[in-house]
């Protein structure tokens, strides 16, 4: 139930803004592959999969055009299923026109581990659990024109003690009018 009010806000906050005077490419879609950490992947499973849905605000901040990014990963493995939703505000820096850019991203995140029912070699004992808390990531990637490619390495909601903070590598596509250059 609080994912779909996270989910209601983010989608509010999106739909009244006004894009078309921002004079860029306000909304982005990406998708690829996550690497949890050792403590993780003993938990789940070696590789999972990652979705951002992201908007830039129609606003100028010292850094970079802020905005919302809605994170979704998910592995799934022979030891249990880990499955996390972060809404983060974050900015991200063009770097000398070349199309490098950064960022970082702070938020409110969702967490949930499934162990499963008859592991068949045991890593990670463990129970059940969900939290909602805190979480940040940081960004590093490369645009060029409407495709840009990222690495986020994101610190999710803490989990019953389980760290499972990791790493993203995206690829994705920007919509919308014109893209902001510093």
């Amino acid at each position: 139930m609080r994912i779909l009010c996270l989910l209601a806000v983010a989608a509010a906050s999106v739909s009244a803004l006004d894009w078309h005077d921002a004079g860029r490419e306000p909304i982005f879609v990406a998708g690829g592959a996550t690497v949890l950490n050792n403590e993780g992947r003993k938990a789940s499973g070696d590789v999972g999969a990652a979705l951002t849905l992201g908007a830039l605000l129609p606003v100028e901040a010292a850094y970079g055009p802020p905005g919302i990014d809605l994170d979704w990963r998910s592995v799934q493995g022979s030891q249990g299923s880990l499955n996390h939703v972060d809404l983060m505000a974050v900015m991200r820096h063009t770097v000398d026109r070349t199309g490098v850019f950064l960022g970082v991203g702070a938020g409110l995140g969702y967490a949930r581990y499934q162990p499963a029912d008859n592991p068949p070699k045991p890593q990670y004992v463990g129970e059940a659990a969900q939290a909602v808390g805190p979480c940040a990531k940081a960004m590093a990637g490369y645009a060029n024109g409407p495709m840009f490619f990222e690495a986020a390495y994101i610190f999710p909601a803490p989990l019953a003690g389980l760290r499972t903070d990791g790493l993203s590598i995206m690829v994705g596509f920007r919509f919308g009018s014109g893209w902001y250059r510093p």
